[in-house]
């Protein structure tokens, strides 16, 4: 009895052949030289064969102003042993006849300024190497983390659920750069970068590329917000 029902089943399943080697996806050569093009100009990115860079978020140089400013009380700060070094040896000689050689000060402040350029380089390393790309098919984030820790991370349009721009003070509504915030359908994926000059074209652009990708339709140059 079962192995009847069984059969019955199986009658009506119906079988599809796949095939060993799928065929490759045609690449039209406008496609392709657009992929190497960005292959070339981003050679730190992994694109596939039919993907190329429609826009990087480019950041505003005031955030690497902002970010530098440590580094710039330290090399100003640098400076102070050398300007004080009389005050303080005639304070030092009232109290207890003593002064403190003048290379002491001076080798206080190349300490100073040597430890203010080593940290002025890091951070403008590490603000540089924050990119955030966009595809025609995915968006792809590089985060440098430190000197020597960096991840990537990517999502494909289809994927994007919510996207947003941010402006929360009066320099960044004067100098037109803000934070841009993607989300992703089903976790919490979050991608996040901050100083991004003029924001709303970036987020303009993506939007066109989301709802090409989501529609099947090729992304256009007029999508595309410079």
């Amino acid at each position: 009895m079962n192995e009847d029902k069984n059969k019955k089943k199986e009658a009506n399943v119906i079988h599809v052949s796949r095939s060993l080697e799928p065929q490759k996806q045609e690449i039209s050569p406008e496609l392709a030289m657009k992929h190497k093009r960005s292959s070339e100009m981003y050679p730190d990115i992994d694109l596939s064969d039919s993907e190329y860079v429609l826009k990087v978020a480019r950041r505003h140089p005031i955030g690497l102003f902002i970010q530098l400013s440590i580094s710039l009380v330290i090399f100003l700060a640098a400076f102070l042993p050398i300007i004080f070094a009389s005050t303080v040896n005639s304070f030092l000689n009232d109290m207890i006849s003593t002064e403190i050689p003048l290379y002491v000060f001076a080798s206080i402040s190349i300490i100073l300024i040597l430890c203010s350029l080593g940290i002025g380089a890091v951070i403008l390393f590490v603000f540089k190497n924050n990119k955030l790309y966009l595809t025609n098919e995915s968006v792809i984030q590089r985060v440098q983390i430190s000197l020597f820790s960096k991840q990537e991370q990517s999502v494909s349009l289809g994927s994007i659920e919510d996207s947003s721009y941010k402006k929360t003070n009066i320099l960044q509504t004067i100098f037109n750069y803000g934070d841009v915030r993607l989300s992703t359908v089903g976790d919490e994926t979050t991608y996040r970068l901050s100083y991004v000059a003029n924001p709303k074209e970036y987020m303009t652009t993506l939007d066109h590329a989301v709802e090409a990708f989501k529609n099947g339709r090729p992304i256009t140059d007029s999508d595309i917000v410079d």
